[in-house]
């Protein structure tokens, strides 16, 4: 039987993300920089900057049609940092809900997390580095960020090549289950930053199935 304080803490925790995507080109970049520095906290301090290695592992099993997968993202602006993250499926909701919502766990680990996943059965998908700012508006969060391929998989992560010549723009809260009022706070954020970028909820099962 599970400890009462812990199982209190798990259902404390925020394992919902609220979740809007769009993007931007690379030339409009700076101005979308400036309109989040007036919107967002700190407004007086220089941007903050990531640089994240991420490496996407997966383990097959009959008894379920997809995948698991579980995402590592390792900073290399600061090394000592290593994230585990899983993301369940999206949910688009009704056409009341502003947001999509996803599952979401986050986990900071040591450096052998990779020695672990590979112990357990996972084996390496896919990875990326992804460099980006983000910014804080209250417990809101804004990433603009460019996803790089590497050129020499699991060698280097200097060798990049931008895949596409825009920015992805996401806009995201964590909270536990049931605060939908949140997605009001988010859309009306979203509203301040028409038309550099039009945040959108985006059903990424119907990309998926067109190939995109």
């Amino acid at each position: 039987m599970m400890d009462p304080q812990l199982a209190q803490a798990l259902k404390a925790a925020p394992t919902n993300e609220y979740l809007l995507q769009g993007s931007i080109l690379d030339s409009s970049l700076e101005v979308l920089l400036c309109r989040l520095k007036g919107l967002c906290d700190h407004a007086d301090s220089p941007e903050e900057k990531f640089v994240d290695h991420e490496m996407v592992y997966a383990i097959k099993n009959a008894s379920i049609p997809q995948p698991l997968q579980y995402s590592v993202r390792h900073s290399l602006v600061q090394p000592e940092n290593w994230q585990l993250r899983y993301l369940g499926h999206s949910e688009m909701g009704d056409k009341s809900r502003h947001t999509l919502i996803r599952n979401c766990v986050d986990v900071a680990t040591s450096d052998n997390v990779l020695q672990f996943l590979h112990e357990v059965g996972f084996r390496l998908d896919h990875e990326f580095v992804v460099k980006g700012f983000y910014f804080h508006k209250g417990r809101m969060k804004v990433t603009v960020s460019k996803i790089f391929k590497m050129l020499q998989q699991g060698h280097t992560t200097d060798n990049l090549e931008s895949i596409v010549p825009s920015y992805l723009v996401e806009l995201s809260v964590l909270a536990t289950a049931g605060q939908d009022a949140i997605a009001e706070d988010m859309k009306n954020f979203a509203e301040q930053l028409k038309p550099l970028v039009q945040l959108e909820k985006i059903d990424h099962r119907r990309l998926q199935a067109t190939g995109t």
